[in-house]
């Protein structure tokens, strides 16, 4: 079955589940985690992070940055360069 057939089937995003299985996750958990709303019923973009599956909310927290910021960071560098980057405080 291919991702997009998955997709269909289950309801969840294909970009979602592309997205988790690009941040290391099988196909098989992407689908097990399913789709977290908020607001509009937007679905929300889960990453792993150290084994941990995250919001990029989740992540903001941890290194204590807006979310938006978050989400740029991710965007430009990908989930990895995002957390090394340095954060400078005013």
């Amino acid at each position: 079955m291919t991702v997009k057939q998955v997709s269909e089937e289950t309801g969840i995003p294909y970009g979602t589940l592309r997205s988790r299985m690009g941040s290391g996750m099988s196909l098989e958990e992407a689908i097990a985690v399913g789709v977290r709303t908020h607001g509009g019923g937007r679905s929300k973009h889960i990453h792993r992070w150290r084994g941990e599956d995250r919001t990029i909310e989740d992540l903001s927290v941890i290194l204590r940055v807006h979310p938006k910021t978050m989400a740029t960071r991710i965007r430009k560098h990908g989930l990895h360069g995002a957390m090394s980057l340095p954060v400078r405080r005013r």
